[in-house]
């Protein structure tokens, strides 16, 4: 998700919705984004699923980017060890990876994170 600088202050404390037609939850970017505009909430909507993180109560705060890259640390490792030892693919692995990054992040921060999955 790219958003001009110019729109930084514009956007805080709005929600956002942008559309992921490859399914996937939030990418690293897309938090940072969130994070660095001040969002209220954040969306992605795809085919399946609409996902929502919302911004805690008393705001995302100074380690906000430090939660996201020990989140990132956390689920790539483990991904890492699922992928080497056959238990999971990598296109699995990489279905999985942002949707884990998101709850992983969300619970350290206190934010909510939900994933929707569409009526069809």
């Amino acid at each position: 998700m790219k958003i001009p600088r110019a729109a930084y202050g514009v956007l805080r404390d709005t929600i956002v919705t942008h559309n992921h037609p490859g399914g996937r939850s939030f990418s690293e970017d897309d938090i940072i984004t969130a994070v660095e505009l001040d969002l209220f909430e954040l969306r992605a909507v795809s085919r399946v699923f609409t996902y929502r993180l919302r911004r805690p109560e008393r705001g995302w705060g100074k380690h906000a980017v430090d939660e996201l890259q020990s989140a990132f640390d956390e689920v790539y490792r483990i991904i890492d060890q699922l992928i080497a030892s056959g238990v999971i693919t990598q296109q699995l692995a990489d279905g999985m990876a942002h949707h884990e990054l998101a709850k992983r992040f969300a619970a350290r921060v206190g934010a909510q994170y939900r994933r929707h999955q569409e009526a069809h």
